[in-house]
């Protein structure tokens, strides 16, 4: 008994002892499992927040997309008539200011000034010119020089003239040129370890640091590569939305400058007709003896030549073909300075991709109509009034079908008191449209010839 005694006591003492020696353990082992859970847990919240935003947002794309086709009808027009504008930039010349030119010599020259021979060329105006007096002439030039059509102003000579009355003039050339400057982690999981059963406070520590090992990998990581995954498409998709909203926000406005661009596009070729041919020119002559008290002795008309080729642009290239006189290709690069926006490449690059995932038509790769710009020119020998001429030139630039004059020469005869001259007329045309060719009605009604050379007969008359 009391050796019995004596061992129950020492195995009392035992068992507190081992309690005491697991409690640290079992708190370590807990509280890892505590923060697996709340790692796991919170990363869990994250996503399901992010996910839940996600789902707004591509539920709010969804609600704005039908907007998209306004903004692509919209930049289609706007890339239409930005490239018709740098076509019509084509048929400009400088004569145009060859009307302010007369008015301005009518009321700034001398008095005393005639003018016996004037040409005048899309680089400016070359005139022979006489003066009563020398202080007549350095008049003319000064005056001249006060001209806002007119550049640099060359005389190089003044002579001394005497008729055969006596009467002295001063005799000089002048040449003048237009004024033309008006104008870019790889986490490795842990290795599982064979644990060690033999010791229960060891299992314990090894335990909970693997349950929170597991939580932060198997939990809380992959619940942030979840979170990265959707940060980085939330992000485009918040780009897209801010994008949709911008095009939602401003839709009425494009559609107000689409229909404004698309009937710009309808002026611009409603003045262009589908074809000019020969006979266009030599009607046109008859229109204008009809219209105005002027001669046409001589036409002379020039085969069609290309100017202008305005066709699909390849992606990211804003330059359209253009053909110079010679036949040479040379780049016309379309320049929208409407908007000026400043962005870096990865800016750039950035829209550029949203702007394909929503479907949006970037203005550089919209496809557009093969259209041709061909000028025909014809030379015109006429003999008219100084009122007339005027009155001719200002119809050829009203002209409903868009003409310009590129250079016109002009000299007084003596014998008819009237200006003899010769003109050049470049009369435009546009194919690629839906407008047909029109034939001009020369008004003749009387048709058939028996005899087509007009031979004579025996009687010595024509048939």
């Amino acid at each position: 008994k009391p050796l019995k005694f004596v061992l129950e006591k020492e195995e009392k003492k035992k068992t507190p002892e081992d309690g005491e020696s697991l409690r640290t353990p079992v708190l370590v082992a807990s509280l890892c499992a505590g923060v697996a859970v709340i790692l796991c847990v919170a990363g869990l919240l994250m996503n399901v927040f992010t996910a839940a935003s996600n789902r707004s947002m591509k539920k709010q794309i969804e609600d704005k997309k039908d907007v998209i086709t306004v903004y692509n009808e919209y930049i289609q027009s706007k890339a239409l008539y930005d490239g018709l504008t740098k076509m019509g930039d084509m048929t400009k010349e400088p004569n145009s200011d060859f009307l302010n030119f007369l008015r301005q010599m009518e009321e700034k020259m001398p008095s005393d000034l005639l003018v016996s021979k004037l040409t005048a060329s899309a680089q400016g105006i070359t005139m022979s010119v006489e003066t009563k007096t020398k202080e007549s002439a350095a008049e003319a030039i000064m005056q001249l020089r006060t001209f806002d059509c007119l550049g640099v102003i060359d005389c190089s000579e003044v002579k001394e003239n005497i008729n055969d009355s006596g009467e002295k003039s001063e005799l000089f050339d002048i040449t003048v040129t237009y004024d033309n400057t008006s104008e870019t982690e790889t986490q490795e999981q842990p290795a599982e370890q064979d644990l060690s059963k033999k010791d229960m406070k060891l299992l314990l520590y090894v335990g909970g640091i693997l349950i929170l090992i597991l939580g932060y990998f198997v939990g809380w990581k992959h619940f942030q590569t979840r979170q990265a995954q959707l940060d980085a498409e939330n992000e485009t998709l918040t780009t897209q939305l801010n994008k949709l909203t911008t095009i939602y926000t401003n839709q009425s406005d494009y559609k107000e400058k689409k229909a404004l661009y698309d009937n710009k596009i309808q002026q611009v070729y409603d003045s262009y007709p589908a074809e000019v041919k020969e006979e266009n020119t030599i009607l046109y002559a008859s229109d204008l003896e009809k219209q105005y008290d002027i001669s046409i002795s001589d036409i002379k008309i020039s085969k069609a030549n290309q100017l202008y080729l305005l066709a699909s642009q390849s992606a990211g290239d804003g330059a359209a073909q253009t053909t110079t006189e010679e036949g040479t290709d040379t780049e016309a690069t379309v320049d929208n300075s409407g908007d000026t926006v400043t962005q870096t490449a990865a800016d750039t690059t950035q829209t550029s991709s949203v702007d394909q995932q929503l479907g949006i038509i970037e203005e550089e790769s919209v496809a557009l109509p093969d259209l041709t710009l061909y000028s025909t020119v014809a030379g015109y020998d006429f003999t008219t009034g100084y009122q007339d001429c005027k009155s001719v030139f200002a119809s050829i630039l009203a002209f409903a079908d868009h003409r310009n004059v590129p250079s016109i020469t002009l000299a007084y005869d003596a014998e008819t008191g009237k200006l003899k001259g010769n003109m050049s007329v470049n009369m435009y045309y546009l194919t690629g449209t839906d407008k047909e060719y029109g034939e001009p009605d020369s008004g003749v009604t009387n048709f058939g010839k028996d005899d087509i050379f007009g031979t004579l007969q025996s009687g010595g008359e024509s048939e």
